[in-house]
């Protein structure tokens, strides 16, 4: 039994560290080119973010924010609220995807940096819920680890 908790820990070990490293790298790449990720945004014609200065503050704030949950997930602090705040984004991302798909915007998302291409909407989605059951994982495996540490220390 202890043989499979460790293959589990180094899974969730490389999940997280896997994760942090995905919003750092991709938030790095939308900052080199924060303009046309700024115009990915103003392309989802969401009120306020569809006109200045509002589209340049959601796409400083987006980069700003995955690096720090990025970090966080990487180093493990303040872990339960990273893992809760990088859910709430990624359900977000997957609200604002399917409203564009919806509305049959032909847009570029942003997510991957600046591109002449469509978004694939299903692709998207599809990933960004990967991501979120990712999360899942994490959340559930760090409280089974909050029980048992509980668990110890009762008896």
């Amino acid at each position: 039994m202890e043989e499979k908790l460790d293959k589990f820990q180094w899974l969730c070990l490389a999940l997280r560290v896997s994760l942090g490293v995905y919003l750092i790298y991709f938030a790095g790449v939308k900052l080199l080119d924060i303009k046309a990720f700024s115009q990915s945004i103003m392309n989802y014609r969401l009120a306020p973010f569809d006109a200045p200065p509002w589209d340049a503050l959601a796409a400083y704030f987006t980069v700003s924010l995955e690096i720090l949950l990025g970090v966080c997930l990487i180093f493990r602090r303040f872990y339960a609220g990273a893992l809760l705040v990088t859910a709430v984004m990624f359900a977000g991302f997957i609200g604002m995807i399917a409203s564009a798909w919806a509305r049959g915007l032909n847009i570029n998302c942003g997510c991957f940096g600046a591109s002449d291409e469509p978004t694939n909407y299903p692709l998207h989605i599809g990933l960004n819920v990967l991501v979120l059951l990712i999360l899942l994982v994490l959340a559930l495996y760090n409280l089974k680890g909050k029980s048992l540490a509980a668990d110890e220390i009762a008896a």
